[in-house]
């Protein structure tokens, strides 16, 4: 599902739809000036109208995790970004 998905963005991008595509981006995630844990996002990229959008590839199952949902609600409280899950 990553490999389509990344297919299907990378057409986006040649097609000018979107811009600065990104894959496997890592972020570093701080609470109170204390390391709290590190992510990687499986897409980055920007829209045409200038909106950064971080994706994540997940199934059903991991996306219900709770680790998961909270290392993904720490990072858009402290980037102030949204992660959007694409399901398999």
């Amino acid at each position: 599902m990553d490999m389509l998905r990344w297919q299907k963005l990378r057409r986006k991008e040649i097609a000018g739809l979107i811009f600065d595509l990104k894959r496997q981006t890592k972020y570093s995630i701080e609470i109170n000036g204390q390391h709290y844990c590190n992510v990687t996002w499986d897409f980055e990229y920007t829209t045409a109208e200038g909106r950064a959008i971080i994706e994540d590839v997940k199934s059903s199952g991991t996306a219900k995790e709770p680790d998961y949902r909270l290392r993904k609600r720490a990072f858009e409280l402290y980037y102030s970004l949204e992660v959007t899950e694409v399901l398999k």
